[in-house]
């Protein structure tokens, strides 16, 4: 019996481990990206703002969603990469995606995936709205940065609104696709 508890014991303080590797990998990344946004802005103020879109564009497929949300993260100083993974994670960039039902009877809706309870004030038209959907998406990331304190538990609150519930595979996908974009845009700006 104290085998199996000492090898519990054990297997839980290497996922620990495993989980704070990856939230420091994340965080060192975020310098990185930051560096990214700046690159942005900058391309913007050298009148190459469409360039930048469209290179987005070529991953999202609708010029109106890569323009907000590349703006949103600017706006809300969001690493661009992370708030376009998102996107694609919650919905695959399908700004008219709605869910299932989930548990507690709502949907998730929108290029984010705003849940219908969460935000009950708005109809499902107004969160369908491209605009109206990643601007809600940015300001609750951005709560969730400001509670958690740092990027990966921002992303995993996103979707699980509590940390008990994390899904990291859900961050880990949101994370592959953020280098994905990091590498491609490297190597085009």
């Amino acid at each position: 019996m104290k085998i199996v508890l000492i090898i519990g014991i054990v297997v839980l303080i290497c996922g620990l481990c495993g989980i704070l590797l990856c939230m420091i990998r994340t965080d060192a990344k975020i310098e990185a990206r930051n560096h990214i946004n700046k690159r942005i802005i900058e391309l913007f103020k050298a009148g190459r703002a469409n360039e930048v879109y469209n290179f987005y564009d070529s991953f999202v497929s609708n010029k109106e969603a890569s323009i907000c949300m590349v703006n949103t993260a600017l706006i809300f100083d969001i690493p661009v990469h992370y708030f376009i993974g998102l996107a694609y994670q919650e919905s695959g960039f399908d700004y008219r995606c709605k869910s299932g039902r989930n548990t507690d009877g709502s949907c998730d809706i929108g290029l984010f995936q705003l849940n219908m309870n969460v935000y009950k004030k708005y109809d499902s038209i107004y969160l369908l709205e491209i605009r109206n959907n990643t601007r809600l998406a940015g300001a609750h990331l951005t709560e969730n940065y400001i509670t958690a304190g740092n990027w990966y538990s921002a992303l995993g609150l996103y979707n699980a609104g509590h940390e008990k519930h994390i899904n990291f595979n859900h961050v880990k996908n949101i994370l592959l696709y953020a280098d994905m974009l990091d590498s491609k845009f490297s190597n085009r700006f």
